[in-house]
């Protein structure tokens, strides 16, 4: 028996060996990106299987040397094989880059509640009109995140990662040079519609680190996110009495750049590649982060991944086959050449290429943005993403109207009018700004050190809960403007923490092929409290009705994440 399966092995290796290119088709369903490395890897792994991997030719049997072992006892999980690659030098590079296209979303919110006021005096704005250049960035991520979510589970995490990043960086260095209201606000909204897009990248990071390492490093790439929010600040007080909007606005465009730049280094998913039937691409791409890591050795002779448990290979294989997705070259960091896309599949599960060539619009649409909202809504998804959306809208709302009516909200906003003028320029009080803005470094902090200790829901509840009571006491107008800042601290701080903690939580609530589209459509739900904040917050009603609002809704947000599974040490969804 055991030469007959010698035998039988020998002879598919020496197929295998005759034509390397069938079985890079075969792996890949046509696909063209591995390197020539690549296929020799799995050729020479294939042999090393046939004649036994060892003098004496036993390997593959089992202890009583009578049956072959089976393949997936030399397997590892991604999971384990995450564990053994560790947090490292890849690791790293994935959170700097994750890092700035996360500041760069920080940035564009954080620059607009200067940028209305200022426009408005530019202009000659009415109230509404003020409001709709924040509300047509928060309508663009709404937009942004119902299409890139699912084009990233679809195409891979990182081309929509580029493209998205791309939109932000040209539409927002475009609005320094807007002649009238009409073209700001089109260019305002082409950036929010690339920020949806920028979910994925924290997806990007939370597929590439071991479990134990997911909660901090998740947390982590927060600091970005406060990082921008200090440099909005920052740089607001030393360019708009100076220099004046418009280079502000162009130079918030800097750090999305610079990530740009960066994208050399951001590979693909593994998790992503595995799910959609790339497996020798997971495979180099982790085997490249290892030496990479200083960790060559650690997967012992050669990394053997085994298939992600409960795969979806009908609805992803067909994603995998027809883009480029940036997956692992040769350096494992996806330096790929895009296949045709007339290519037929043969991936078990695929499709031909071209058949999906004459998909008609609709049902491009449907397979795209709306199966996976159907599956989110499924009876296994259906009380999680309710509740989820719960909690994403509330802070969207209660977040960016804090931001927006926090230069009022601690009461030294005032205008500079010259005699005779009507319009009058607004003066911000930039000190107490900053200092309030400071709070989520705190808050970034504390939430590192609490996110693995009392886990997400816990964390986010117990914030959101914080900031709703703190919100509702920064409305007694009567308070000494020390109290009022101490409030607002409190305020943006706790609900910082939630909003990270929400973040951390939801890629952990969904399976790979349906995880980026899962917090894509969260991530938009989320801008639609964000599109309708600004029209609260500079309605001509009283502050400390306002403000009651905004911690009413923080305290709906508390009760959502309460009602959340708690993800804390849980694998990622296969």
């Amino acid at each position: 028996m055991a030469k007959l399966c010698e035998f039988n092995m020998a002879d598919a290796a020496a197929e295998t060996v005759a034509e390397p290119s069938a079985l890079h088709l075969q792996l890949h369903g046509g696909n063209t990106l591995l390197e020539e490395s690549v296929v020799e890897s799995v050729v020479e792994s294939n042999l090393n299987h046939a004649q036994g991997g060892h003098s004496g030719g036993t390997e593959g049997l089992s202890d009583d040397g009578d049956q072959p072992a089976t393949a997936a006892a030399s397997q590892l999980s991604l999971d384990e094989a995450l564990e053994k690659l560790g947090f490292g030098m890849m690791q790293w590079r994935v959170l700097i880059v994750c890092g700035l296209c996360f500041a760069s979303d920080s940035i564009e919110v954080g620059l607009l509640s200067f940028l209305q006021s200022e426009v408005k005096f530019e202009f000659d704005l009415n109230s509404a009109e003020e409001a709709t250049i924040s509300s047509v960035v928060f309508a663009g991520e709404l937009l942004g995140g119902l299409v890139w979510g699912p084009l990233a589970d679809r195409f891979g995490r990182r081309r929509v990662s580029l493209v998205s990043a791309c939109l932000i960086a040209g539409a927002g260095a475009a609005s320094a040079f807007s002649p009238n209201f009409a073209t700001i606000v089109s260019l305002r909204a082409l950036v929010g519609f690339g920020v949806g897009g920028l979910a994925v990248v924290f997806d990007i990071l939370a597929e590439f680190v071991p479990v134990h390492a997911r909660g901090r490093t998740l947390m982590g790439i927060e600091f970005f996110w406060t990082f921008g929010t200090i440099f909005v600040n920052g740089l607001a007080w030393i360019t708009l009495d100076t220099i004046g909007w418009r280079y502000f606005v162009g130079l918030c465009s800097v750090p999305v750049v610079v990530a740009l730049a960066g994208f050399v280094f951001l590979p693909e998913s593994p998790h992503w590649l595995l799910s959609t039937g790339r497996k020798a691409e997971a495979e180099a791409l982790l085997k490249r982060a290892a030496r990479i890591n200083g960790k060559p050795h650690v997967f012992g002779g050669d990394l053997e991944l085994a298939p992600l448990s409960g795969d979806h290979d009908s609805d992803t294989a067909l994603s995998s086959t027809s883009s480029d997705g940036y997956g692992t070259g040769d350096d494992g960091l996806g330096d790929n050449v895009a296949e045709d896309d007339d290519k037929q599949s043969l991936v078990p599960g695929g499709s031909p290429g071209g058949s999906r060539a004459h998909q008609t619009m609709l049902e491009k649409l449907h397979e795209t943005v709306v199966a996976p909202l159907k599956e989110l809504y499924s009876p296994r998804f259906r009380r999680t993403t309710a509740t989820l959306w719960g909690a994403w809208i509330s802070f969207g709302f209660s977040y960016y109207g804090a931001i927006l009516i926090m230069p009022e909200a601690i009461g030294d906003v005032d205008s500079t009018c010259a005699e005779g003028v009507d319009r009058c320029r607004p003066k911000f009080n930039y000190p107490a700004l900053f200092v309030a803005s400071s709070a989520e470094v705190f808050g970034c902090l504390i939430g590192f050190y609490l996110i693995n200790k009392v886990g997400r829901c816990t964390l986010s509840s117990t914030s959101y809960a914080v900031c709703g009571v703190a919100t509702l006491l920064l409305g007694i107008q009567s308070s000494p403007s020390a109290v009022k800042v101490i409030l607002a601290v409190i305020s943006r701080g706790s609900i910082f923490i939630g909003s990270c903690a929400t973040w951390v939580a939801t890629p952990e609530l969904y399976p790979t092929h349906i995880r980026a589209a899962g917090h894509g459509w969260a991530n938009s739900v989320a801008r639609i409290g964000g599109f309708a904040s600004p029209f609260w917050g500079n309605a001509n009603i009283g502050l400390a009705l306002r403000l009651g609002l905004f911690g009413l809704i923080d305290l709906t947000a508390a009760l959502c994440s309460w009602l959340l599974p708690e993800t804390k040490d849980v694998r990622l969804k296969a």
